[in-house]
């Protein structure tokens, strides 16, 4: 509650990973990644929830969010109330994931973080010549043809770089 800037502190927080953290170690792509407890709600940030999107997705950051109950959920009592950043599509777009915490210990929901970026793996995909540089958004789907697997995509395309 109070005065958070969400987008704010998400956006430094992507800006940081991008200026020190390494894309590669050991000769192995590294995820960058932003966990973030919050309360889901924003106030006066500078910054979109559009642009925090668009900056993570051009840095590569997956941004994860364990959103503590509401202050409208203790008042309540009922189902929690989706907050703004739920509503923003930040944590969606990013192919990323929102925890609930429930309880005071967080530690079963940081430890299915760990453990899906831990099982995660990625594939390379290689547009045509005139998609490489046309500065457009384009959309990919991966399908599998294994019956029963389930396929978790964490992003929906990618933005080719303008030139």
């Amino acid at each position: 509650g109070g005065r958070t800037r969400l987008y704010d502190a998400l956006d430094r927080a992507i800006t940081l990973l991008s200026r020190e953290a390494p894309r590669r170690r050991d000769g192995r792509i590294v995820r960058r990644v932003v966990i973030v407890i919050t309360d889901g709600f924003d106030y006066t940030s500078t910054i979109s929830h559009t642009e925090v999107i668009h900056r993570a997705n051009a840095a590569e950051v997956t941004i994860y969010s364990i959103t503590l109950p509401s202050y409208v959920l203790s008042v309540t009592g009922r189902r929690r109330v989706p907050t703004l950043l739920d509503a923003s599509g930040i944590v969606r777009q990013t192919g990323g994931r929102d925890f609930s915490a429930e309880e005071r210990d967080f530690t079963p929901i940081f430890k299915a973080i760990a453990e899906e970026i831990r099982a995660s793996y990625i594939l390379a995909y290689y547009p045509p010549p005139e998609h490489r540089r046309d500065g457009r958004f384009h959309e990919i789907t991966v399908t599998v043809r294994r019956p029963g697997l389930i396929v978790r995509q964490s992003r929906r395309g990618y933005l080719a770089p303008q030139g």
